[in-house]
């Protein structure tokens, strides 16, 4: 089972990426929600699916076969991630 979840670790993150982004544009056509409470979540769903998306890119730079950009790109991936968390 570890081997293939770590053979397939991209893969389930960009699923759930797209499960967050689904989420995101299921929030926006919701009516049963006050007003403040969608975009709350909404955000928060936003929020998610970036670092989701930015940790995989990190992660698709560290193990991936371009080296070029793996200097750059893992620092500016992480360095969105890290700047994202509270206090």
């Amino acid at each position: 089972m570890y081997n293939w979840i770590k053979a397939h670790q991209l893969n389930i993150m960009l699923a759930l990426c797209a499960v967050c982004a689904t989420m995101m544009i299921l929030l926006l056509v919701t009516r049963f929600l006050t007003k403040r409470r969608k975009w709350i979540l909404i955000l928060m769903e936003l929020t998610a699916s970036c670092l989701i998306g930015f940790d995989r890119a990190a992660y698709s730079v560290l193990y991936g076969e371009n080296i070029k950009l793996h200097g750059f790109l893992h620092h500016i991936c992480h360095c969105s991630c890290f700047q994202s968390l509270p206090d």
